[in-house]
């Protein structure tokens, strides 16, 4: 099997092998540093929403009965709704 390139190269490639009679895939991320590099400051606040939204996640997991039903909720999509 050839090597299977995604569309943006900056995300790495699956590369498929033959292995004991049967073809084997692998990602193959990209090396680092990426080219052009990544702007850190420019990702703060999106980190930041995110950060607080795994907070508000942990919070809710602490006062629930049992959390395997709450992540069986999420997963369901039945689950609270947490904006963007």
């Amino acid at each position: 099997m050839a090597d299977t390139n995604l569309t943006n190269p900056r995300l790495g490639r699956f590369v498929g092998r033959p292995v004991g009679g049967e073809v084997v895939c692998a990602f193959v991320p990209p090396p680092l540093p990426p080219t052009p590099p990544i702007d850190v400051l420019a990702l703060l606040d999106r980190l930041s929403v995110a950060e607080r939204a795994l907070g508000r996640l942990d919070g809710i997991t602490t006062v629930l009965p049992r959390q395997e039903l709450f992540l069986y909720m999420c997963q369901e999509g039945s689950g609270p709704f947490i904006p963007n």
